[in-house]
């Protein structure tokens, strides 16, 4: 988790200059706010990542001396079925293709 704080902390302070080097060069406040709301997007997660990341264990991605062996994890057996996947979105992507493509064809026309 120390590796996507800093990553996250790092973005947030790069949008904060540019909120604050677009906000006093163009005097327009929705653009301001806009980069204030991702600035603080970025601080909010990478501060509370930063927070765990102090109070837990270290991981092995964040371990540079960690082994591949260490890094794999628990295997757990898959749970899609052998007959392929079966889930609602995937029953109804042929009816949204067709939706689709008839509801195009008439507004091209």
């Amino acid at each position: 988790m120390k590796v996507e704080a800093k990553m996250l902390l790092a973005l947030g302070t790069f949008f904060g200059i540019m909120c604050a080097v677009y906000w006093n060069w163009s005097l327009e406040n929705a653009g301001g706010v806009m980069m204030f709301a991702g600035m603080l997007l970025c601080f909010l997660p990478g501060l509370y990542y930063y927070w765990w990341s102090r109070r837990m264990p270290t991981r092995p991605e964040d371990n540079p001396q960690a082994t591949r062996e260490e890094g794999a994890g628990v295997a757990v057996p898959s749970r899609v079925p052998p007959s392929g996947p079966s889930s609602p979105v995937s029953a109804r992507s042929p009816s949204c293709c067709r939706w689709c493509s008839e509801s195009g064809s008439w507004f091209r026309a």
